[in-house]
């Protein structure tokens, strides 16, 4: 299993106001804090955990970002790939400054959502957003979508197959939609 837990710790960008939270992977009959981003940040949330032990969520930098997909805190959120004690950073797609990995299979494809660009999406209530597969060979790949400026992942099967939703252009309408690398979207 897999879950955030507070280590006791303020966190200093935040003034020392909010408590640290570190993403965690139970298992074995212990917990192990799976730690924040090399590259620094002092926050981390773990979204689930495949059966190998690999662990997907996000975590905190120290790069000030006033669209954070972390309300409240104002730094940029980083999709992370956690294997073996490291943590390591998925980026974003296109000049996104902010992403999540939210799901990940049994052959450790990754499937999240990320910013693309500092465009305004009104469907998605942020930024233009769209929804990537990751895995270790090919790296971070926009899923597409349907023309709009949101397309969100919802689930992710041990075939590569991603399900989600999809704004048309001119974000007037959302359509479901279901992504595989042979035919995309």
């Amino acid at each position: 299993m897999t879950g955030s837990s507070d280590n006791g710790q303020p966190d200093p960008l935040s003034g020392g106001t909010l408590p640290q939270i570190h993403g965690v992977l139970w298992e074995h009959g212990g917990m192990t804090d799976l730690g924040t981003l090399p590259e620094g940040g002092y926050q981390s949330w773990s979204n689930a955990v495949n059966r190998r032990g690999a662990v997907v969520g996000y975590a905190q930098n120290t790069i000030p970002d006033p669209n954070s997909m972390l309300t409240g805190y104002g730094y940029q959120s980083r999709a992370f790939y956690w294997k073996d004690g490291v943590m390591q950073d998925l980026g974003t797609l296109g000049t996104g400054t902010d992403a999540i990995a939210d799901l990940i299979n049994d052959r450790g494809q990754v499937v999240g959502v990320s910013y693309t660009s500092a465009m305004p999406s009104g469907p998605c209530n942020s930024l233009a957003t769209g929804s990537f597969i990751w895995d270790k060979n090919n790296g971070m790949r926009d899923v597409g979508g349907f023309g709009g400026t949101c397309t969100v992942a919802k689930d992710l099967n041990d075939h590569g197959q991603i399900v989600g939703g999809s704004s048309l252009t001119g974000d007037t309408v959302f359509h479901p939609f279901v992504w595989e690398a042979a035919t995309g979207v």
